[in-house]
Order: C-alpha cells, then sequence, then structure tokens
C-alpha cells in the first residue's frame, strides 16, 4: 500500500531493487521500520521528504539536522526495547529511504555484531549432526552442508527438484533450482547432494509416509516440501525464521557458546570451505554450485561446465562434506549400548568414556590379551554379586579363556542367531520367559532368560531389575534375573 501511494516510496524500492538482491522478507522489514517512524514523528513519507528539503536550505543546523535527531531518538528507542540488531536494521532502512530520495543523512548507523560472522568447523557440524533426531533433523544439516544452499531456496525446496535422480537412485543427486528459488532471482543453477544426505531424506520421507501419533500419514508429491514443520499435522515448508531458530536451538542443546552458535548461513559457509579445501574443484566452478554470481569475465562468459562434468567433480570432493557419526576417539552412546554395560556421558569423567568401558565396543578378534582378562573378571564380580541367592554349587570359578576360547564363543552365539534357537518376540508381545538350561543342569534355583526386541520394553526391564546377558548378531537382547518368590 506505501509503495503504491506514496511517491517517495515507490522511488525507493525501485533504486534498491536495482542496487541490491535481498529477499522479500528484508524488504518487508525495511518497509515496517519506515512506517513505524511515521508514525512516530507524525508525517507520511512524502511530508517527511519534502520537509527534509526545506531544512537542508536553512541557516540553523539545528534546523538542517532535525532529522538526523529524530532517527537518533527513535533508533535509540528500539536499541533499549530490542537490543543492537534491530535498531542497526531501523537505521539502515531509514538512511536508505533518505538517501534515494537525495537528501541523505548524516546519522552514523549504531554499530552492532554480525551475528552470522562464525563459520563451523567440520568438527562442530558434526557435534551437531550426532546430536540430531535420525531422519527429519538430521536431514536439515545435511541437505544445507552438501549442497550449500541458503536458507530461503531450503525453504522452497520440493520433492520435484530431486524426483528424477532420487527415484533412479543416482548419487551424487542433481538438483536444479529455477530463478524464482534462488535469492534475488537473478539466475538459476545446479548443485548435488551426496550419499549422506540423500539417505537422511530418504528417512524423513519413509516416516512422513507412515505418519506418526499426532501427525497423519502424508502422500509425498511433487510440490511436497523437502523440508516441513515437523509439529503441525498441516504440511508447510520449513521457513526461514523457523529454520534459523532450530540450528540455533540443537546448538545450545550442544553446548556451543554464543559465539559459536550455528545457523544455516553458516552450514553455508563450511560448505564452501570444504570444497575449496578438496582443490578438486575449480573456484568458478564451486560457484556455480553454491549458486554465486560467476566471478570476473572468466566465469561470467568462459567457465561453462556441463552438469554432468559438475557431478563427477563434486563426486571427487564429495567425502569433504561427508559428517562423521562417531568422530575418532568417542563412542556414540545409544540405550542399547547402555544396556550393554556402557556408561553414559553423564556418568563418566568430563563427559568422555574411559578406555577400559570402550573394550565392548571392539570385535572380539581385536582383543587383547589383557582386555580378555578384564573381561573375565567383571564376570566372575557379576557371579559373585548373584552369591546370596543361588546355592553355592551354582557358582563355579572357569579358567580364564583364551582369545580363541572367545571368538568360539561368538560363532556360537551367531549359529544360535541363525537356527533361531531364541525365537525374536512379537513387537506387541516383546519379551517371553523361559528357565535358563545352565540353572536346571546344576540344579540352582530357576533363573528367567527373554529375549527382547523393543528398546523401550528393554530399557523399562533394566529399570526393573533385569540383568544383561548377550546380544545376539540378530540385534535380539537377552536379559535374565532370579524370580522374585525365590529370594529370600
Amino acid at each position: 500500500m506505501y509503495e503504491a501511494k506514496f511517491e517517495s516510496v515507490k522511488r525507493w524500492t525501485s533504486g534498491v531493487d536495482a542496487d541490491y538482491s535481498g529477499s522479500s522478507k528484508t524488504k518487508e522489514a525495511h518497509l515496517n521500520y519506515l512506517i513505524k517512524f511515521c508514525e512516530n514523528v507524525g508525517m507520511n513519507p512524502d511530508e517527511i521528504i519534502n520537509t527534509r528539503i526545506q531544512d537542508s536550505m536553512s541557516c540553523d543546523p539545528r534546523v538542517r539536522n532535525r532529522f538526523e535527531y529524530l532517527v537518533k531518538g527513535f533508533v535509540g528507542k528500539l536499541k533499549n526495547e530490542n537490543g543492537y540488531s534491530v535498531a542497526h536494521l531501523a537505521a539502515t532502512s531509514l538512511k536508505s529511504f533518505f538517501f534515494y530520495s537525495n537528501v541523505p543523512l548524516t546519522y552514523k548507523a549504531p554499530r552492532t555484531k554480525d551475528p552470522e560472522t562464525y563459520t563451523p568447523t567440520t568438527e562442530a557440524l558434526e557435534k551437531l549432526y550426532q546430536l540430531a533426531n535420525p531422519g527429519w533433523e538430521r536431514s536439515r544439516i545435511s541437505f544445507i552442508r552438501a549442497c550449500g544452499a541458503r536458507r530461503g531456496t531450503v525453504a522452497r525446496a520440493k520433492y520435484r527438484h530431486i524426483k528424477k535422480d532420487f527415484e533412479a537412485g543416482i548419487i551424487p543427486l542433481h538438483i536444479h533450482f529455477d530463478s524464482a528459488d534462488v535469492k534475488g532471482q537473478y539466475f538459476g543453477y545446479d548443485t548435488f547432494l551426496g550419499r549422506q544426505a540423500v539417505e537422511d531424506l530418504r528417512l524423513s520421507l519413509e516416516r512422513r509416509k507412515r505418519g506418526t501419533r499426532k501427525i497423519p500419514p502424508e502422500v509425498i508429491r511433487d510440490e511436497s516440501p523437502l523440508l516441513r514443520k515437523e509439529n503441525t499435522a498441516v504440511v508447510e515448508p520449513c521457513d526461514e525464521t523457523g529454520l534459523t531458530s532450530w540450528f540455533v536451538s540443537l546448538s545450545r542443546r550442544v553446548g556451543f557458546e554464543e559465539e559459536e552458535t550455528i545457523t544455516p548461513h553458516g552450514v553455508r559457509r563450511s560448505t564452501e570451505t570444504a570444497l575449496e579445501d578438496s582443490k578438486m574443484i575449480p573456484q568458478n566452478w564451486i560457484d556455480h554450485i553454491m549458486g554465486h554470481r560467476p566471478r570476473g569475465a572468466q566465469g561470467k562468459h568462459y567457465s561453462k561446465p556441463t552438469v554432468e562434468q559438475l557431478r563427477a567433480a563434486y563426486a571427487k570432493a564429495e567425502s569433504y562434506l561427508t559428517l562423521r557419526l562417531t568422530p575418532p576417539g568417542d563412542v556414540l552412546v545409544t540405550p542399547a549400548d547402555v544396556a550393554a554395560g556402557l556408561k553414559t556421558a553423564n556418568e563418566t569423567t568430563n563427559g568422555q568414556i574411559s578406555k577400559s568401558e570402550r573394550i565392548a565396543t571392539k570385535p572380539l578378534d581385536k582383543l587383547t590379551e589383557q582386555e580378555i582378562k578384564r573381561l573375565h573378571e567383571k564376570r566372575q564380580q557379576v557371579q559373585q554379586s548373584l552369591g546370596p541367592y543361588l546355592k553355592p554349587s551354582s557358582i563355579q570359578t572357569q579358567p580364564l579363556k583364551t582369545e580363541e576360547n572367545f571368538l568360539n564363543d561368538d560363532k556360537q552365539d551367531k549359529t544360535l542367531a541363525s537356527e533361531k534357537t531364541v525365537k525374536t518376540p512379537d513387537l506387541h508381545n516383546s519379551s517371553k520367559a523361559e528357565t535358563c538350561p545352565c540353572a536346571k543342569e546344576q540344579e540352582s534355583v530357576p533363573y528367567q532368560v527373554i529375549a527382547v526386541t523393543a528398546k523401550d520394553d528393554m530399557i523399562r526391564r533394566l529399570e526393573e531389575g533385569w540383568d544383561f546377558i548377550k546380544r545376539l548378531a540378530d540385534g535380539t537382547v537377552l536379559l535374565g534375573r532370579i524370580p522374585r518368590e525365590t529370594i529370600h
């Protein structure tokens, strides 16, 4: 309405459009600050410019600088109420308005710290990626990391953008964004997704097709958003502000300091940094993949790679963009690992898992003699802790097993799983009690053993006092305990 009603506003927006490529959201923000300023001084935009022209002809410096004082007071009030970032944007908006009306202000906008100057390292992104939930959360991180898209372009990404290569199983997956999907809408460009981003998107789309208790199943169509809001039953694309807020929130959960907060544009910067670090793609080609304006005459007029040339170059650098789920030296602790006897980060010193606790994650053929001895000692401790509830004859000291013995036991466990000796329970009836064979042979008190496949059921039973026995090759977990009626 303001643009159509006032000549000064129309002149302002035309000048900004000609010189800059800001998003529609940014233009709305600038116009809103002008409207608030007009309400504050009690004039419309045309009246402000006409008054400014008259003031500039006065010999009194107080009259000539009247609007400098008005703008300074308006911006200062915003700074006290909303902080430096809002005040800086408001000052920039008003200075731009006066500039394009040929009556510029001498007022300087307050300085503010750019919240997006931080470029996260690959290690920082891996921490963020590891904490995120598989599927829809990780797909947000890996998608931007893989293609370096701007957050506005991410919000406009549809299933049709990936449909052809996604359904054909082609990796790197080619995406073509039209000019309407790009900031400034000045040109379209081609970019790619690596295997990690494609798999995360696949998990996210499958979950959306299944639905949840609160969100009904979704039919994925060509115009379905690639990244949607996950807390609404109605399908809505993840907007720019919501995407940034989610990254900031996840950064807080990881424990990053304020200056280390990761934003979508920070991930975009890390993508270009990683591509440059690979030294496998020419800079002009990186500009094509990132959606930048080509640099210089060579980039604009001479460097014209085809989609397949870009795909081949991207494939060489893909490993530099892949986020490792478990960085070296750390162990990704899951509820299943906790059930197997590993400690969580809160239960260890400085959040690090000790070397002795890391033994359980090694293959048996990699165990040293010392580690085998430590495992055997731990088993003896468990047997001794059960001593008050078992007959003396049921606790026997066994000779120390060699590495070969442990490997043979592991082979027997895999054979046991393949022969379905322990049946995998149904998810609705996730446990079945039976009497441990060794307890029958030794004529001790009966020892109940259950096979569990559901993670929630396993955690609940561990809290009830069941002991972890073994995890089979097919993922089934064996738990056991002495019936309560036999404990005196």
